[in-house]
Formats: structure tokens, C-alpha cells, sequence
């Protein structure tokens, strides 16, 4: 089970080196584990993935977590985007397709 346990929206969001836009950041819980700081990204025109948490101490460094199971993973982008778009932000056709 996913369940999304807070959103902030990114205003004036901007695109990075790569093109990918954060949309949001958002805790999740997944099952038993509870991930803080995960981001919804579109990634540059390619769709809308989900960006696991970051060490808070190095700031180019590994992600904290890693979702190796691609069900999951779309799940929780799945599940974030619903809650982005209620809050009044909007994913276009093809971002969402990814």
C-alpha cells in the first residue's frame, strides 16, 4: 500500500541542466517504510518519474533509498501525481504517459 503524507507543490519551477523539472516534493509511506523527501519530476518531455530521497549531507551524492521494483515505483509517481493535480497543478498528456 502507498499512501502520499504530504506535498509541496514547486512554484516557478525550472528546468535542470538535464531538462528535467521538479514538480513537487513529497513523503510517502510504502508499507512499513516511510520515504521523506522524495521529488515528482517530469523529465523532459518524457514523462513523470519519481526521484527517491537524497543523503541530506552530500548534496551530489546516492539517493538514500532505491525502488528496485518498477511497480512500485510507478505506484508512488501514480499516487503523487494524483495528489499534485488535486492541488491544482497540471501534468501534460505526454508527461504523464512516462
Amino acid at each position: 500500500m502507498i499512501e502520499i503524507v504530504g506535498l509541496s507543490r514547486v512554484s516557478n519551477h525550472k528546468p535542470n541542466k538535464s531538462g528535467d523539472t521538479i514538480l513537487a516534493y513529497f513523503d510517502a509511506r510504502v508499507g512499513v517504510i516511510e520515504l521523506r523527501g522524495c521529488a515528482l519530476v517530469s523529465r523532459n518531455s518524457k514523462g513523470l518519474t519519481v526521484w527517491e530521497p537524497k543523503l541530506h549531507d552530500i548534496a551530489k551524492g546516492p539517493r538514500a533509498v532505491v525502488i528496485t521494483d518498477g511497480t512500485v515505483k510507478r505506484d508512488l509517481k501514480n499516487a503523487a501525481a494524483a495528489i499534485y493535480r488535486a492541488l491544482g497543478g497540471e501534468v501534460d498528456e505526454l508527461a504523464e504517459a512516462g
